[in-house]
């Protein structure tokens, strides 16, 4: 199976250099990366042109936002399966070997792997509450499949369809584009499985940790996570994402109240709701 790994970046030609280092020791060789890079400056462009990697595709744009760049990789992409790679992540040597044998079985199979977060070498999110090899449901899709070790065959986009553009980094709604991909296709029938021996780092232990604008990335995710919600719902809270999303909001609710900054990001979560506009 060839592999098709999917790249967007911006302004981040350092902490790429680490990522597409990873992805060079691979011990499965049959892969593409297609990097689409909506750098403000040519510090990307003269990295790859450094490194000459045979295996890179490289494309430049003048448009920003995740979504958009990840759908223009898919359409460049050859590959049998796409792997979201993100820029400041770092990739153990055998995590195309083991995802490959993960997701060769069945194409209705969506890998979600184990990341570690370099800089405090702690899990990413808490995998003990991920059950492994079986499919995961609505409410642990929602919390625990981070889009940096996310695999799907090409099945999926044949299927579902590309990103949201609405939704990501650098859109109207910037996060949960990922989720609601694999809303979409769990609504179809694929499975996202949770496999502990595909693992990464995200962010990697090069990353400089300046904290810069936490609160403001936070309060953004919130809202783009409430509007992802209406999205998939409907706007129906008695369908099994709505129930999701209450059991979210009386959680942060009840957080909110004994801590301010978790008060802000309940009121964003409902704002992201409230504000999504059902096509």
């Amino acid at each position: 199976m060839q592999v098709s790994l999917i790249i967007g970046t911006l302004n981040r030609a350092d902490y790429l250099y680490h990522c597409l280092e990873s992805l060079n020791t691979q011990i499965y060789k049959n892969f593409e990366a297609i990097i689409v890079d909506q750098s403000t400056n040519d510090e990307t462009e003269k990295l790859i042109d450094r490194l000459g990697y045979t295996w890179i595709k490289y494309k430049r744009v003048t448009y920003k936002g995740l979504s958009k760049a990840r759908n223009d990789a898919i359409r460049m992409a050859t590959g049998d399966v796409f792997c979201l790679i993100d820029d400041d992540a770092y990739y153990d040597e055998d995590y195309l070997l083991k995802m490959v044998d993960h997701i060769s079985t069945n194409p209705k199979r969506i890998i979600s792997g184990f990341l570690t977060d370099g800089l405090t070498n702690r899990e990413f999110v808490d995998y003990s509450k991920v059950p492994e090899g079986k499919p995961l449901s609505f409410w642990r899709i929602t919390r625990y499949c981070p889009s940096p070790a996310i695999s799907f065959t090409r099945e999926l986009i044949e299927t579902v369809g590309v990103f949201d553009e609405e939704f990501g980094v650098g859109a109207k709604y910037g996060a949960a584009e990922e989720t609601d991909l694999l809303l979409r296709a769990k609504k179809k029938g694929f499975s996202v499985i949770h496999y502990k021996d595909v693992k990464a780092q995200h962010p990697h232990k090069w990353v400089v940790n300046t904290n810069n604008n936490e609160k403001a990335k936070s309060y953004g995710y919130s809202y783009g996570i409430g509007a992802m919600y209406k999205k998939n719902t409907r706007g129906n809270l008695c369908s099994k994402i709505g129930l999701v999303y209450l059991e979210r909001v009386a959680r942060d609710v009840v957080k909110g109240l004994i801590n301010q900054e978790d008060w802000n990001l309940y009121r964003n979560l409902t704002h992201g709701f409230r504000d999504y506009q059902l096509h």
